[in-house]
């Protein structure tokens, strides 16, 4: 099972059965697309400047601006 699949199943997608093997890729080409976005936005920021810094945006405002392109909200 691959690490994506993994949390598909921790987070109960499997609780009305097993899906056959076409949706277990889909499935997985669903989360790689996730992951693949994740990097893109990254990539895209690497060269942006915080304004006023000479440096890169930290690893907490990168985990910002994921959270922040995907909606997702911490939890209270």
């Amino acid at each position: 099972m691959t690490p994506l699949l993994k949390i598909a199943y921790e987070e109960g997608l499997y609780s009305q059965g097993t899906p056959d093997g076409w949706d277990e890729s889909a499935l997985q080409r669903y989360g790689e697309r996730i992951v693949a976005e994740i990097c893109d936005l990254i990539a895209k920021n690497e060269y942006n400047l915080i304004p006023g810094y000479m440096h890169r945006m930290t690893a907490y405002a990168e985990i910002c601006l994921i959270k922040e392109h995907f909606g997702v909200e911490d939890a209270d």
